[in-house]
């Protein structure tokens, strides 16, 4: 394996919350990626100046169907909320998932489908399977990637480190949702969702692609646990994992 593992799993399990993401757009000035991410808003966003509006200014109307340029032509998605402007500047414009094209990617905590979304329209071929429990996001994800379908397997679970059943927060706008063992109890409604193991996941999926080219796991603090649970033989089928930590984007080569 090509990494340090245990400083991957070492890494802090709590959640970002709206307050910080706040923070982080009112920082976002001092940060030389974010003026990439604009100039790059320019070549993705269909209609640019709209985009930025909506993005930088927190303006316009939302449900939004935002129209977006890719490798692979223009594809539209649906963003119900504000919050989900900021998603699509993180993936599409500011690259936090990279510039690659995995044929295979695994996307834990898909969220309304943004990331899943790039991910498809950077290749022909790309496959994705969606791991999703949040019953609002589930909806609008199966919308946005519907022109997908041949290439998506949505899976609507949540994935914990054992299978079973557990507390999840839901919270209205589906971005900061997450098991309630890692995630704010006063940011949204707690409900009860069924889990699969991280391993059983991972087996699933190489078992019907032989690889997972990428992992993406985004579950509002329980990344680390997660990563922490999986066993030697699902690390050995994946090549690279991306992860969210406190807001920020960790990356590591797993195999070479």
């Amino acid at each position: 394996m090509g990494r340090t593992y245990d400083r991957l799993v070492k890494v802090s399990g709590r959640s970002a919350t709206s307050g910080q993401d706040i923070r982080r757009r009112w920082s976002a000035p001092l940060r030389p990626r974010n003026y990439r991410a604009a100039f790059n808003s320019l070549r993705v966003y269909a209609q640019p100046v709209d985009g930025l509006r909506r993005y930088a200014l927190g303006q316009g109307q939302f449900p939004h169907d935002l129209s977006l340029r890719t490798p692979l032509g223009r594809v539209t998605v649906h963003l119900p909320h504000a919050h989900d402007m900021r998603t699509v500047n993180e993936v599409f414009c500011r690259g936090d998932y990279g510039r690659d094209a995995p044929a295979v990617v695994l996307d834990i905590g898909a969220n309304i489908g943004v990331s899943a979304l790039y991910f498809l329209t950077r290749r022909p071929d790309a496959v994705v399977h969606c791991v999703e429990p949040h019953p609002g996001n589930l909806a609008v994800l199966r919308a946005n990637l519907a022109p997908f379908s041949d290439r998506v397997q949505i899976h609507p679970q949540a994935v914990a480190p054992t299978a079973g059943r557990a507390e999840f927060v839901a919270d209205p706008v589906g971005r900061y949702s997450g098991l309630a063992d890692f995630t704010p109890r006063e940011s949204g409604e707690v409900i009860v969702v069924p889990t699969r193991a991280i391993d059983e996941v991972v087996s699933t999926v190489a078992g019907q692609c032989g690889r997972i080219e990428l992992l993406k796991v985004d579950t509002e603090g329980s990344e680390p646990a997660l990563l922490r649970a999986m066993g030697s033989e699902s690390r050995a089928v994946i090549d690279s994992v991306v992860w969210e930590d406190e807001g920020h984007v960790r990356r590591e080569r797993w195999t070479r």
